[in-house]
């Protein structure tokens, strides 16, 4: 019967069984390590690093003949014997980041049997006398559980900042839906208002139709007047004084009427002006908040169309920042000074890009990562980027002397290459970029020292003709083999 990732098997033996069983068992751990790779789980990632090694040592000792090609499985056994090996090593890796003394005893286990496996009986050897060393090294053991507590306290603190976070937020929307109660409850109350000057003008003018009938009664009265002046010339005079005072009368409530219907339409535009000169003001908020996110040109596109395309740069320079002595420094300040000092620095750094058109991307914890070449193409993107990271470094070490252990050090890692660039996110926009250019990027900067910018090959030849750099060699980077690195000379 076929079973999934495999060709046609012609008989279900017991060894085709087994090695089913561990091909769906090397699935499921797959999608394990996806997920907690997407949520940056490295405790749950150690642990299914160790998973994939051990289910990839067993299948390698199966016998030759029950082999199948398939997605996760080769047919060569050497090839899943180095998978068992790459993910055991993972594996240890990150037990060391997250200090699971009790897995790494487990991986190097596991990596001794791959490694001897593999014909690599000195290796096999230095595995295990490792798995010996954590288990007989008290003082090793003790600085590894040091590092569990701190990643545990450290995802602690990561979740109680989300929970403010949420609580922050919810404040937030409760705040935005009082707002918009108390404009809903003005605009009512404006409307009420209104009305009740419409039913002020509407009696007005009831009155004013009612004066213009009783002057035309008034009228009739003086035509019969008339026909008797001459039986009485003084109660003529009487009526012709009394028609004089009542038309006075009429004259001065017309007048009174337009001015109330005046003062209304004045009263109008005035707070119509006004609303427009608000939705303005929101507007251009709205605007700059948005320019504070995402360069202009992807805002524009974003306003426009509701949404920007993901677009891939050819030309591109990427730069790492990193604060080297942070821990030590962070140990003798208070929350306040360090977030303070981190915003001083970050903001300088910020000021220094704008000046060379250079996009930052983003901060993670003390790194600082940002991009010239993007999203408008720069044929001078290395040399603004090499430009920028002279003065951020000088601008560094000119506060180390002014403040010593109250501020950090730093080192550079800069890279150029091909990048894909685009917008994440639904609610809380974020502007980033991806690709083997930014990876190598960490590694180059990683790789740097204190007070040093480290450069690859491919920004090398594009800046040596501006900058003197000093040839490092092929430097070994984590998971990129050896790179070509160059220190640019201190001064230039």
């Amino acid at each position: 019967m076929p079973f999934a990732g495999f060709g046609q098997v012609k008989s279900e033996t017991a060894a085709n069984k087994e090695l089913l069983h561990l091909t769906e068992a090397l699935k499921s751990e797959y999608k394990i390590l996806r997920a907690a790779a997407e949520r940056k789980d490295t405790e749950v990632m150690a642990h299914s690093y160790g998973n994939l090694g051990a289910l990839y040592l067993k299948i390698a000792k199966q016998p030759s003949e029950n082999f199948h090609p398939g997605d996760s499985v080769s047919s060569d056994q050497k090839i899943n014997i180095n998978k068992a090996i790459d993910n055991l090593n993972n594996s240890i890796s990150s037990g060391e980041v997250t200090g699971d003394i009790s897995l790494m005893k487990k991986s190097y286990k596991a990596l001794s049997a791959a490694q001897n496996l593999a014909g690599n009986v000195a290796g096999a050897l230095d595995s295990y006398r490792k798995m010996i060393s954590l288990k007989l090294n008290s003082k090793k053991a003790l600085k590894i559980e040091q590092k569990q507590l701190a990643y545990k306290y450290g995802k602690r603190e990561d979740s109680l900042i989300t929970g403010k976070q949420v609580v922050e937020k919810h404040l937030e929307n409760k705040t935005i839906e009082l707002n918009e109660k108390q404009n809903l409850l003005e605009k009512t109350n404006h409307t009420l208002l209104v009305t009740e000057r419409d039913k002020e003008l509407q009696a007005a003018n009831l009155k004013l139709q009612q004066s213009q009938l009783d002057y035309q009664k008034s009228q009739l009265d003086l035509a019969k007047i008339n026909l008797q002046l001459q039986k009485n010339e003084l109660d003529q005079k009487n009526r012709d004084i009394d028609q004089k005072n009542r038309e006075r009368y009429f004259y001065i409530l017309g007048i009174l009427s337009l001015l109330a219907i005046s003062i209304l339409a004045y009263r109008t535009i005035i707070n119509q002006k006004k609303f427009n000169r608000a939705l303005v003001k929101e507007k251009k908020r709205s605007e700059d908040l948005l320019l504070n996110i995402l360069p202009a040109e992807v805002a524009e596109e974003l306003k426009e169309k509701g949404y920007a395309d993901a677009k891939q740069f050819f030309d591109v320079t990427v730069l790492f920042t990193d604060f080297v002595s942070f821990t030590s420094a962070a140990e003798l300040m208070l929350p306040h000074e360090l977030v303070g000092e981190l915003h001083i620095c970050f903001k300088a750094f910020d000021e220094i890009s704008g000046k060379y058109q250079i996009e930052k991307i983003k901060t993670i914890g003390d790194s600082y990562m940002a991009v010239s070449g993007l999203p408008v193409p720069n044929a001078g993107h290395a040399n603004n980027i090499v430009a920028a990271a002279i003065e951020i470094r000088n601008f560094m070490q000119q506060r180390k002397r002014e403040l010593g252990n109250k501020t950090f050090g730093i080192r550079i890692g800069i890279n150029s290459g091909n990048v894909v660039a685009g917008i994440v996110g639904a609610r809380k926009f974020s502007y980033d970029i991806w690709g083997d250019t930014v990876n190598i990027a960490s590694r180059i900067e990683q790789n740097s020292e204190e007070g040093k910018i480290n450069i690859s090959e491919t920004t090398y030849q594009l800046i040596k003709n501006t900058y003197k750099c000093i040839h490092r060699g092929k430097i070994e980077a984590k998971n990129k083999g050896s790179i070509d690195m160059y220190y640019l000379e201190n001064g230039i």
